[in-house]
């Protein structure tokens, strides 16, 4: 989801979710982190592929509502 803040944001949307399953608690922090930096503090972060080795986008643009 990293690569569409700009979509995500036109879209009014406001909050997102992240649900984690197999992370520890350092890469729990790291991720909050990352994503904070983004949307939050709207600095520049790298693509999702480029700083995780394995990650789903959950449900976006698979057609849930």
């Amino acid at each position: 989801m990293l690569e569409q803040i700009g979509e995500i944001e036109e879209m009014g949307i406001h909050e997102i979710r992240l649900h984690f399953t197999i992370e520890d608690t350092e890469e729990t922090k790291r991720v909050i982190r990352i994503y904070a930096d983004a949307f939050w503090r709207g600095q520049k972060t790298l693509t999702a592929a480029e700083v995780f080795a394995d990650f789903t986008r959950g449900h976006y643009k698979r057609g849930i509502k």
